[in-house]
């Protein structure tokens, strides 16, 4: 163990690392194009989303190379995590702070080197950077700013990953739990759309579809967050036709599919089945679904079925299968479909090359608003 992790604040500062669960975890392609867009954006021979550790630095990310981990001592993002502030060294050769590290006078002999800090709980846990083997004379401000940009991004993103992980219980009860998380990820997902979208305007060659893909999710789970809030935690419920609105999401989502190269086959068991749900709220956790497939396809066709089931504890729930996936999809695709889900008594799974929407169906049933209706005449007398 280095000197350096027993300080206090160090301490705090790996304990922030920790809680995100992210060290030695599998590539993801969201990382991976953050990467490879602060690359282009740099115009770099490498780039990477790192991650400090105690004594490594270990990439989530890296562009332009296969680096895993490099030893910490006498690191530039040691650097940067110890001052919380960005640095940019045009040459390492004539700076004597890196001028001896064995990165610069080893591989991957770092001569130039520009990175910002990721944030995350108030504490910095790593850095988003580019790497030239040779000097440069200057650096762009505006380019040095699209990296710290790149950085705040990359911190919304791994602390929304780590939100994924199963909720702990709440006191006032699951239902109250899930509207204030679905909450909680909205206001997140807004910050990372605003970022986005900035960058998106300002790095055009810089991973435009990966840009678009995300600003999608992140304005349909907005959408619905704004509707939960105007009923003051709850989506506005109103009887609803499932079987018109998965038709009509489903076809709105085949030329996206089409050009992803694949086809849609949809099947439904049901007809005219009435439903007490907020049709906008049920319209997005749909798209998402599909949107999430799509980008994780394992093949040339998706195979998408939707019926209603009565669950162990008498609950009736409207599922959707997706089949023909390859993998789990990216974590901020996973978490904006968890929380919209969940606004709706549901939730997700993934198991195999299928992904599984569940949502409450109250009154599902193609005599429910007959009952009701006969219900209320007999009580009015």
């Amino acid at each position: 163990m280095t000197a350096v992790s027993l300080l206090p604040a160090e301490e705090a500062r790996m304990r922030a690392v920790r809680a995100l669960d992210v060290l030695d975890s599998p590539a993801e392609i969201a990382f991976d194009d953050l990467a490879e867009s602060a690359r282009a954006a740099a115009g770099a021979e490498l780039a990477l989303v790192t991650i400090v550790d105690s004594e490594r630095l270990w990439f989530k990310a890296c562009a332009g190379g296969r680096c895993h981990q490099l030893q910490r001592a006498q690191s530039l993002c040691h650097s940067i995590v110890s001052s919380h502030a960005p640095l940019v060294v045009l040459d390492t050769h004539k700076d004597a702070r890196f001028a001896q590290s064995a990165l610069v006078r080893g591989l991957p002999f770092v001569r130039f080197y520009a990175g910002a800090p990721i944030f995350c709980d108030g504490q910095a846990i790593g850095a988003v950077c580019v790497i030239d083997t040779a000097p440069r004379k200057k650096f762009a401000p505006e380019t040095e700013q699209q990296l710290a940009r790149f950085a705040r991004i990359a911190g919304e993103m791994l602390s929304l990953r780590a939100k994924t992980r199963m909720p702990p219980p709440s006191p006032e009860g699951p239902a109250r739990h899930f509207a204030d998380e679905a909450r909680r990820f909205a206001r997140d997902y807004a910050r990372l759309a605003a970022q986005v979208d900035d960058l998106s305007q300002a790095v055009s060659r810089a991973g435009p579809e990966e840009f678009a893909a995300l600003k999608r999710s992140v304005g349909s789970l907005r959408d619905l967050a704004l509707g939960a809030d105007a009923s003051a935690g709850a989506p506005l419920a109103e009887f609803c036709s499932p079987d018109s609105i998965l038709d009509e999401v489903v076809e709105a989502a085949r030329p996206a599919a089409a050009r992803a190269g694949i086809t849609i086959e949809y099947v439904r068991s049901f007809n005219d089945f009435l439903m007490l749900a907020d049709p906008q709220a049920l319209a997005v956790v749909i798209q998402l679904t599909l949107d999430c497939a799509i980008r994780q396809r394992g093949g040339p066709a998706l195979q998408v079925r939707a019926n209603f089931y009565d669950a162990q504890d008498g609950r009736r729930m409207l599922r959707l299968i997706v089949e023909g996936i390859a993998g789990l999809p990216e974590p901020c695709a996973l978490a904006a479909l968890a929380a919209a889900a969940r606004t709706l008594g549901g939730g997700v799974t993934i198991a195999g090359d299928a992904v599984t929407l569940m949502v409450r169906a109250p009154l599902a049933g193609p005599s429910a608003f007959i009952s009701m209706q006969a219900d209320i005449d007999e009580q009015a007398g």
